[in-house]
């Protein structure tokens, strides 16, 4: 299983072998060829919820017992998505796709929209630990930050965040900020909890 979700009312589960969904009968196989099939919204549209799976996104929405994929787009290079999707303060949905590749997802008009980026685009061929700082998509990528630059559509080295933690000479993975404001980051092999500053 690489994904899981019970936003349908029903729990959904993604895998290798295709999307399957639990019914008072067990797992059962409702779209073998949805490889690692990912509901990446967090609420619904009335379209249904917006999913990825290998190289294809489009809505899937219960109807009765059974699910129902619609609008099913093509995307060469998506491959496969991994990771929790992160949401930016544009609401536009970011994907880790493994070393050097992100993918950001919009819904313009009612239709997903994909764009993919790569070392193109500013990425280093490390993992992309995605996170939200100030509403700014940013990566935590090789022991170093790369921020989103909208103007440029690239990806640029930007540090910015280590000022919000005074000290720290190591960041792992994705930083994260808590209801009450505070950061809570893996900093030089321990987590710590820290308050933001002005």
């Amino acid at each position: 299983v690489t994904a899981f979700s019970g936003a349908l009312g029903v729990a959904v589960a993604g895998t290798e072998q295709g999307a399957f969904v639990r019914d008072p009968h067990g797992w059962r196989m409702f779209a073998p060829d949805a490889h690692y099939l990912r509901i990446i919204a967090q609420r619904p549209s009335k379209q249904g919820w917006l999913y990825t799976a290998r190289n294809e996104v489009g809505w899937i929405r219960r109807e009765g017992d059974r699910l129902v994929r619609s609008g099913r787009r093509s995307v060469d290079d998506l491959g496969t998505t991994f990771n929790k999707p992160v949401i930016d303060g544009s609401g536009r949905i970011w994907l880790e796709l493994g070393i050097g590749r992100v993918a950001r997802v919009q819904v313009l008009h009612g239709i997903p929209s994909v764009h993919i980026f790569d070392e193109q685009k500013g990425l280093p061929p490390s993992w992309p630990q995605l996170f939200v700082d100030e509403g700014a998509i940013t990566a935590n990528m090789g022991d170093r930050f790369w921020r989103f630059d909208d103007n440029a559509q690239r990806f640029v080295h930007d540090d910015r965040f280590f000022a919000k933690v005074p000290g720290a000479k190591k960041i792992f993975g994705r930083p994260g900020v808590d209801a009450k404001g505070r950061v809570w980051v893996f900093v030089d092999g321990e987590m710590q909890v820290r308050s933001q500053r002005a």
